[in-house]
């Protein structure tokens, strides 16, 4: 059989009306009836404002209006419509005073093949918690329940990762952390919807749209990291200089500086874009190297609560505890034993206070997340430096803006003992004979060098027998966590900034060993040479989480022989008590 041009024409014609007319458009569907959520929230654990009720950690960076997400059309609603309100947020038990259930009626029943939900989830304990249940209501009466299992069909809001159902097709960066949403498709079956109900359970679930229509691919993000931002870096030291330098003897001061997340990949992320090679950052000058193993006493990969109970303390522990053992016993900390041998301590981070790296050279608590209680021993540690970011809300009763709900003001609390706040280095600089605190801002990389460096000739002015300090940069986890690379490269900057100041301050008094490390490795950064725009190196990362890479252990001054090679994250502290006869795993007295 022969065909015409017309009779070719007429079935293409043919076959292509067929084709737009099964690919029905897909709806945004209004939420305006069920939001109970803004976006954007003004005070963390108020149990007001919007999203999580996390403070700043918020979703006001989702624009609003019209967007394709995912291939998947979704009308974003504004917090300025619909009195603040443009999200539904469901509750479960970590977060009781939200709405548990919603329920939407369509304005006219809706036939069609497929639902879309652009949502997220928080606060969950495992990684297969349900978010919760969906439900599709039928004009025919009939229903269908779905459960929105987390790693299936929804995500949490800082995972970088895809799941079956869950694909990742908007993330930004919140100035606190990578934040992402989910498309998910729930096939109706071309029946008739009538209502959706929706109901938390195990965790807290966000949804921000939701669309109804034709049955499509949804297309994922593709996974491209660049940096976005251009940072200052110090200059290197002469390695050659620094070598022909004694690394024996003991060390009247101890300055450890952790960069919390920093591994070899972000080292080299760094230099890369700061110097345009490799191996050229500050803290790689120094003479002294080697690599160390970060896991937990319950499991590969440690958390920071864990490692920082190793570095602090010089034994393995459970994730998630704050200076206790396995048996959750309290031991005391290399910061203590020096606190009470005469040494001058201090404490500093980018991170709060109550931080998990910094509390367990503090503070003896079965979990990171008690933040009050560990707010507590800071008061009672009667260190000489206690200086973290802005987050004082630990610290203070609830009708001053804090989280205690025993009405004890510990800032007060610190000032009667005789306690000075500071802000900046000037204020430090300035302060004579008494111990200080402080919740400051550090806008740049360039802050916590400029703090450092006033904050060790401040601490040798408490003790004539010396100091102990541990200064922390909690930016290069961040970066990790958030698949950010311009946060990883601030992180390492800023830890090599504090680790110049440090230097130059063991340079100038050949008293001092600093050391430098990583409390565990973040996001398994890998970072080669961009020869087209040398600033902006290519970079991947492989995981959102921590990693079982060893970690990087720098060091220069008197006692710094000790640290070569490999070693784990318990012998660091063990060698500072040797080198300062102190003892290690006694019993914090009740």
């Amino acid at each position: 059989m022969r065909f015409s041009k017309k009779m070719l024409g007429a079935a293409l014609l043919l076959v292509v009306g067929t084709l737009f007319l099964q690919a029905g458009p897909i709806r945004p569907l209004d939420l305006g009836s069920v939001v109970n959520r803004a976006f954007m929230d003004q005070v963390a654990d108020d149990q007001l404002g919007g999203w999580t009720d996390q403070g700043g950690n918020d979703l006001r960076v989702l624009p609003a209006g019209k967007e394709n997400y995912g291939r998947v059309p979704f009308e974003v609603l504004s917090d300025q419509q619909g009195a603040a309100k443009a999200c539904v947020v469901l509750g479960s038990k970590k977060k009781p005073f939200l709405e548990n259930e919603a329920r939407l009626e369509l304005a006219r029943p809706e036939k069609e093949p497929a639902l879309y939900l652009f949502h997220a989830c928080a606060f969950n304990d495992t990684k297969n918690d349900i978010a919760g249940r969906l439900t599709a209501e039928f004009s025919d009466g009939n229903a269908q329940e779905w459960r929105v299992r987390i790693g299936r069909d929804v995500q949490p809001w800082t995972s970088a990762s895809n799941a079956s159902n869950a694909q990742r097709c908007w993330t930004e960066y919140n100035n606190n952390t990578q934040v992402s949403l989910f498309v998910s498709k729930f096939p109706l079956g071309g029946k008739e919807l009538k209502a959706l109900r929706f109901k938390g359970e195990e965790a807290v679930w966000m949804i921000a749209a939701a669309s109804i229509g034709d049955d499509l691919r949804v297309m994922p993000l593709r996974q491209d990291f660049q940096m976005k931002s251009d940072f200052t870096a110090p200059e290197a030291f002469d390695a050659q200089a620094l070598a022909a330098l004694p690394t024996a003897g003991t060390p009247k001061n101890i300055v450890l500086i952790i960069g919390d997340g920093m591994g070899l990949g972000s080292l080299t992320l760094a230099s890369l874009h700061a110097h345009g090679a490799p191996y050229k950052l500050a803290m790689e000058s120094l003479p002294v190297s080697g690599l160390c193993t970060t896991h937990s006493g319950n499991a590969d990969v440690t958390d920071s609560a864990a490692s920082g109970t190793a570095l602090s303390s010089g034994y393995k522990t459970y994730n998630g505890a704050i200076g206790m053992t396995m048996n959750k016993e309290a031991l005391r900390t290399i910061a203590e034993e020096a606190r009470d041998a005469g040494w001058a301590v201090g404490v500093m981070t980018t991170d709060s206070l109550t931080g998990a790296t910094p509390s367990a050279f503090v503070a003896h608590v079965p979990s990171r997340s008690m933040s009050v209680e560990i707010a507590d021993w800071y008061v009672r540690s009667d260190f000489d430096l206690m200086i973290g970011s802005g987050n004082s809300k630990p610290f203070l009763p609830e009708d001053a803006g804090g989280m205690r709900k025993d009405a004890r003001n510990l800032l007060q609390e610190l000032a009667t003992a005789g306690y000075q706040e500071v802000k900046d280095p000037a204020a430090l600089a300035a302060v004579k004979g008494a111990p200080v605190f402080g919740f400051v801002g550090w806008p740049t990389e360039k802050n916590l060098g400029e703090m450092t460096a006033a904050a060790l000739p401040y601490l040798a002015s408490r003790s004539d027998k010396g100091f102990f300090i541990m200064i922390e940069c909690s930016w290069p986890d961040g970066g990790g966590h958030g698949n950010n690379p311009d946060t990883s490269v601030k992180g390492v900057l800023s830890t090599d900034y504090a680790t110049r100041a440090a230097v130059e301050y063991a340079l100038a008094h050949k008293d001092t060993l600093v050391l430098v490390t990583a409390d565990h490795e973040t996001g398994l950064i890998h970072a080669a040479a961009n020869r087209v725009n040398p600033r902006r190196p290519h970079v991947l990362y492989q995981t959102t989480g921590h990693s079982q890479s060893p970690v990087p252990v720098f060091a220069f001054g008197p006692g710094a022989e000790h640290f070569h090679g490999m070693m784990d994250n318990t012998d660091i502290p063990k060698v500072f008590a040797r080198f300062w006869q102190l003892p290690l795993r006694q019993a914090v007295a009740e």
